[in-house]
C-alpha cells in the first residue's frame, strides 16, 4: 500500500523526501594520529554552517565516554552563520587505539547529529612501567622470562607474550634461534604506533628429545634498521607421560632408591681442585628403572652415572665432581636431578651442601 501511495504521488508531480538537518558539519569526524599518553588533553574543532531558513542553536553535546568533554555555545545562529563545537580527549591512562562520539542535539531537528574523534595513544613512561617493563628499544614487552612448567612427553602447551610499539614509527620485527621443536611467531607481524602485537611461543615436548628441566631462549630482533637483539629465555621441565599405564603396569612399574638424600662436602677451598663423592641407585620394581637424564644445573657441578638401565634388584653408580672455582657463591648449595620411569616418584634429587673459601 505504501508502495502504491508513493507511485501515485510521483506521478502527479508531488515531491517525497527526507527533512534535511539544519546544521551542515564540513567534516563529522577528526584523526588526531598518533600522540603521546603524556601530552594530556588533545584538543580539535568542528565547523557546521546553518542551512536553515530559521535561528538555530545547539541545547545539547553528548559524549559516549567521561575522556571525551564537547564544548559549545549555547547562542543561537542565523541562516548562513558558522557554528564551532570544541572537543577534547583526555589520554591519560587510556593507551591504545580510540574511537569515540559526540552527538549533537539542536534546536531545530529532532534528529542528532554524529561526530567522532580518534586516533592512537602512546603509552607513556609510567604505564610501561607497569605494563611493558622490559625495554627493548623502540618496542617493549610484557616480560622476556616464559616458564612452562612441566611438560609431559608428546604433549604440547602454547604461551603469549605482549610486546608494544611505543614509538611513532611503524616496526617490523621478527624472530631468530628458535629450536626445532619450537614453534614462534609475532602477530600481526607489522606493527603501527601505539599498538601492541603478540609473540606467540608453541612448545612441543613431542620433538624434544631432552629431559628434564631445559633453558631454551629466542632472539627478538625489535627492527630492521636498528637490529636491537633481546632474548626471551624459555624453560620447559619435560617429564614422562603415565597416563596410559594399566592398572598391573603400575603394580609392576620401577621403583627408583637413591642411598641418600644429601652429601655434604665440609668445607672446600676455592683453588684446591676438583672433588669428587659417589653414591648408588637402585631399582627396587619389577619392570626395568630407565634414568632418561640425570644433570645439575648448578655452576661447577659435574653429574655422571655408570648405568642408565637398570633390572629389578639391579644398581648403578652416581659421580658427582664440584669444581669450586667455577662455583659462584662462598656456599654450596646445588641439586643433582633425575629424570627415570619411576611413576610415583619420577623426578627425585639429591642435595649437595659445603663451604668454599
Amino acid at each position: 500500500m505504501k508502495s502504491y501511495i508513493l507511485g501515485i504521488m510521483m506521478i502527479l508531480g508531488v515531491s517525497v523526501g527526507y527533512a534535511q538537518s539544519s546544521i551542515k558539519w564540513l567534516c563529522d569526524e577528526f584523526n588526531f594520529g598518533a600522540f603521546k599518553e603524556d601530552s594530556g588533553l588533545v584538543t580539535c574543532q568542528f565547523k557546521g554552517v546553518n542551512v536553515s531558513d530559521e535561528h538555530v542553536a545547539i541545547i545539547r553535546a553528548r559524549a559516549t565516554c567521561g575522556c571525551t568533554t564537547p564544548q559549545y555555545s549555547s547562542s543561537a545562529f542565523a541562516p548562513g552563520d558558522t557554528i564551532t563545537v570544541t572537543v577534547s580527549y583526555d589520554s591519560e591512562g587510556r593507551p591504545g587505539r580510540f574511537m569515540k562520539k559526540v552527538y549533537i542535539k539542536n534546536s531545530n531537528d529532532d534528529e542528532q547529529s554524529e561526530l567522532r574523534i580518534r586516533g592512537v595513544v602512546i603509552a607513556g613512561e609510567e604505564t610501561l612501567k607497569g605494563r611493558y617493563p622490559i625495554d627493548c628499544g623502540k618496542l617493549r614487552l610484557q616480560n622476556d622470562m616464559v616458564a612452562l612448567g612441566e611438560l609431559l612427553r608428546g604433549k604440547a602447551k602454547a604461551v603469549f607474550l605482549s610486546v608494544y610499539n611505543h614509538t611513532t614509527d611503524t616496526i617490523v620485527p621478527h624472530l631468530e634461534n628458535i629450536p626445532s621443536y619450537i614453534k614462534s611467531a609475532i602477530t600481526p607481524s607489522i606493527i603501527p604506533p601505539g599498538e601492541q602485537s603478540s609473540i606467540s611461543i608453541h612448545y612441543d615436548a613431542f620433538y624434544c628429545e631432552k629431559w628434564g628441566v631445559i633453558n631454551d631462549s629466542i632472539t627478538l630482533i625489535t627492527d630492521s634498521q636498528d637490529a636491537r637483539k633481546v632474548t626471551i629465555d624459555i624453560t620447559a621441565n619435560i617429564v614422562p607421560n603415565f597416563s596410559k599405564m594399566t592398572p598391573g603396569e603400575r603394580i609392576n612399574a620401577p621403583l627408583i632408591s637413591i642411598a641418600t638424600s644429601s652429601i655434604d662436602f665440609g668445607r672446600i677451598a676455592r683453588d684446591g681442585g676438583v672433588i669428587t663423592k659417589e653414591f648408588i641407585v637402585k631399582n627396587e620394581g619389577e619392570n626395568p628403572l630407565l634414568i632418561h637424564r640425570v644433570y645439575s644445573l648448578d655452576d661447577g657441578v659435574e653429574v655422571n652415572i655408570s648405568k642408565t638401565k637398570l633390572k629389578k634388584g639391579k644398581s648403578a653408580k652416581v659421580v658427582v665432581k664440584v669444581d669450586p672455582a667455577k662455583c659462584k657463591e662462598e656456599i654450596l648449595n646445588a641439586t643433582v636431578r633425575f629424570v627415570a620411569n619411576d611413576p610415583t616418584n619420577y623426578q627425585p634429587s639429591v642435595r649437595l651442601v659445603g663451604e668454599i673459601r
